[in-house]
């Protein structure tokens, strides 16, 4: 599905589920907090459960297999090489330059409120958890959650009535506010700037793929 030509029905609908969706990620990830500890079991079981609601409830109005579309793995198909070529390009690329941005923020707040750096042992405990070659695998999992979550049933459905750059930043305020009740406030900022920033890389590629990668690596990075 995209962007253009939805009718005013679907358009009604698609308003009323994300924001339906983002009011129980919000309630969510605050119950989560009570329950589990563990950020990556915390993060599992939220996108085990708001996925299918997120499926469900939205799965007729968006064209999933658009925006999940992935060029074949044949070594032999040249257009197919060229393809991954440019989507591991770009997700390289688009990882480096938010890892960059973030390392300056991160460097400007140091100097501005030097406490608030003290935050950063939570944003990042997740890797202190279990070592990479462990939670790699457990990683893939949640980010591809987080993409299907954050970008395809609350960034899209958002940009198809307020367009591509409100609805890139309705999904990174949405993916804050579901962190507010359960994160340090440093964590807010990043998870708007991040999530608003995978929004805008899927809407403008008209894939997920792109923005999957580049957050993982991102995160593989941090």
């Amino acid at each position: 599905m995209e962007l253009g030509g939805v009718n005013l029905q679907r358009k009604v609908r698609l308003e009323v589920g994300w924001l339906f969706i983002a009011g129980v990620a919000v309630a969510l990830q605050w119950i989560l907090a009570q329950v589990f500890k563990s950020l990556w079991w915390r993060a599992l079981w939220f996108y085990v459960i708001v996925c299918p609601i997120s499926a469900a409830l939205l799965g007729p109005l968006i064209d999933w297999r658009f925006w999940f579309r992935i060029p074949p793995l044949d070594s032999k198909d040249r257009e197919a090489k060229q393809a991954w070529k440019k989507i591991l390009t770009i997700a390289a690329i688009t990882a480096v330059i938010l890892y960059v941005f973030c390392w300056v923020g991160n460097q400007v707040m140091g100097a501005v409120a030097p406490t608030i750096l003290d935050q950063k042992h939570i944003i990042y405990g997740w890797s202190s958890e279990m070592p990479l070659w462990k939670g790699l695998p457990l990683l893939a999992l949640i980010v591809m959650g987080e993409e299907f979550f954050w970008r395809l049933a609350i960034g899209i459905p958002a940009a198809v009535n307020h367009g591509y750059l409100v609805g890139s930043m309705i999904s990174g305020l949405v993916f804050a506010l579901a962190n507010c009740a359960v994160s340090p406030p440093i964590l807010w900022v990043i998870c708007f700037v991040t999530g608003t920033y995978w929004s805008a890389l899927v809407l403008a590629r008209e894939s997920v793929i792109e923005a999957y990668l580049c957050h993982l690596l991102w995160d593989i990075l941090t």
